[in-house]
């Protein structure tokens, strides 16, 4: 019996496999649907200096017990997340954990959020002690019932963020 080599393969390796053995490829749009469905890419992130001033500058404050989060009108079809916390808030371990809490609760209510909107979270000293499940559900309570504080103290009604991009285009304009 003839030794084979064991670089190469014998006759009969691949027989059991079927012929069309190799998957059919998907197009680049749907493994991006694939891969989204839950992730949290770049494309959902609130990344740069000046898209966190954009924030600052033109938004609606929602406060809950938890978390404050400043959201805003955008032109772009998706919600983007950014996440703020100081140093005040407690170290980097505390910091940390907060921001996985947050990316987790967003994870699973981004698909029940508007879209085009930008939102910047930040902690309040109670979130020490919160949970994702506890932050998803304050949430999906400040972004869905529409109370919310504009600039000034003004008490905005249940189509706040519609009222504040209006105002503050027209505040931009003059």
């Amino acid at each position: 019996m003839p030794q084979s080599c064991a670089r190469f393969p014998s006759e009969n390796e691949n027989c059991g496999r079927a012929q069309n053995h190799q998957q059919k490829t998907q197009t680049g749009a749907q493994r991006a649907d694939a891969r989204l469905s839950n992730a949290y890419p770049k494309l959902f992130r609130i990344r740069t200096r000046r898209q966190f001033q954009q924030i600052a500058r033109q938004h609606v404050k929602h406060v809950g017990q938890w978390v404050t989060i400043e959201a805003r009108k955008a032109s772009h079809g998706r919600v983007r997340l950014g996440i703020t916390v100081s140093r005040q808030f407690g170290h980097a371990a505390k910091r940390n954990r907060f921001k996985r809490v947050v990316r987790e609760a967003f994870r699973l209510c981004r698909k029940e959020l508007p879209s085009g909107l930008d939102l910047n979270i930040k902690p309040r000293t109670a979130a020490l002690h919160a949970n994702s499940l506890q932050i998803l559900a304050e949430l999906k309570m400040l972004l869905s019932s529409g109370q919310s504080v504009g600039k000034g103290g003004v008490e905005l009604g249940a189509d706040a963020l519609d009222r504040a991009g209006n105002l503050l285009a027209r505040g931009s304009r003059g």
